[in-house]
């Protein structure tokens, strides 16, 4: 068995964004990802994997996360970040314009 821990990368998005919806949802039917993009779990991770790779770094971007790969395959992943750079304000700042992509064109499911 091998076991890789590594930053993560933009093309981890996809990922990052089902553990980030999952995270959000603890041990409830729907989290707090739903209630915002206000839409299915196909938009809810469209979006995510948009918010992980803005341009801007804050708290739900990629290279805040590491990944966990156990011969070759992403098992899991967590989120760590100093609050004063990339906590809420920068985020809000960064989904301006995810937000409101999400609200114009209803963003295709991957």
């Amino acid at each position: 068995m091998n076991i890789d821990i590594r930053s993560a990368r933009s093309e981890d998005a996809p990922f990052l964004a089902w553990v980030m919806l999952t995270a959000s949802r603890s041990h409830l039917k729907y989290g707090v990802w739903e209630h915002y993009v206000a839409g299915t779990e196909p938009e809810c991770l469209s979006f995510l994997s948009l918010v992980a790779t803005t341009q801007n770094p804050h708290l739900f971007h990629s290279s805040t996360f590491i990944v966990a790969e156990v011969n070759g395959q992403k098992v899991g992943a967590l989120s760590g970040y100093d609050p004063k750079p990339l906590g809420m304000r920068a985020d809000r700042k960064s989904r301006r314009m995810t937000s409101s992509h999400v609200r114009t064109s209803r963003m295709p499911s991957s």
